[in-house]
């Protein structure tokens, strides 16, 4: 849900000029935290850039108590940008994903599908020079496009089961009724998984039906991730 009441927190008034760059995490502590120590990273040993993590206002708290901590000799403050989460009924401050009962959970993860409205008015408003954002957000690539804003995609689950879901994004059209599903495009054994133990998402709209930008950032990572498994073949086999 889009609102007008965008809110930077800690700005840094420093005389450096500074590249700034948006990183923008889903709504779990798997991916918050991650996304955070590299917001650390980027500020300790880069001065010239200034990460802005763009989090809803109940993971703010978390985000300012922790920033900082993986890296000791951070002298330039990560700066805070909130945008609204979206109104699905919730108590006000039960934003993340695994804090709370587990249908609250589920209501947040069904509201990360609406956040794009907010996001976008952030992107739209400050226009940073890059954006990271997490690989759950796939439109964010489309919105940077227009900018003609850089933009990368953050996995926290690592480059494996990036290469899985670009299999099942391909085969769920024509799954039918299989009890099972090969992965393909793999090297090594062949892997069946049994088509109940899927995720979810792999099934939803807003997933198999993207945006063209945004499909085309999608492979963009899977193009990278492949070429990876190509390089590590190459090495284990040295």
């Amino acid at each position: 849900m889009a609102s007008s009441n965008d809110t930077l927190i800690n700005s840094n008034n420093a005389n450096l000029k500074k590249w700034r760059v948006f990183v923008i995490p889903y709504f779990a502590r798997g991916h918050l935290i991650p996304m955070k120590d590299f917001a650390d990273l980027l500020s300790a040993n880069h001065p010239d850039i200034e990460p802005t993590m763009v989090v809803t206002p109940g993971n703010t708290k978390f985000i300012t108590s922790s920033i900082g901590k993986s890296n000791k000799s951070t002298q330039y403050p990560v700066q805070i940008l909130t945008y609204p989460f979206p109104l699905i009924g919730l108590k006000p401050d039960v934003e993340t994903v695994g804090i709370g009962k587990s249908t609250e959970s589920s209501a947040i993860d069904k509201a990360a599908h609406m956040a794009r409205p907010g996001q976008e008015q952030v992107l739209r408003k400050y226009k940073p020079d890059a954006v990271i954002t997490d690989v759950m957000f796939p439109w964010i690539a489309a919105i940077a496009a227009d900018l003609g804003i850089p933009c990368l995609f953050f996995a926290s689950s690592g480059a494996f089961p990036i290469l899985i879901i670009r299999s099942l994004f391909k085969i769920v059209a024509h799954l039918g009724l299989h009890d099972h599903v090969t992965v393909s495009g793999l090297p090594g054994p062949e892997i069946r998984m049994p088509v109940l133990e899927l995720p979810t998402f792999v099934f939803e709209d807003n997933y198999t039906q993207k945006p063209e930008r945004a499909t085309k950032s999608w492979t963009d990572v899977f193009w990278l991730c492949g070429q990876y498994m190509s390089w590590a073949r190459t090495r284990l086999l040295q």
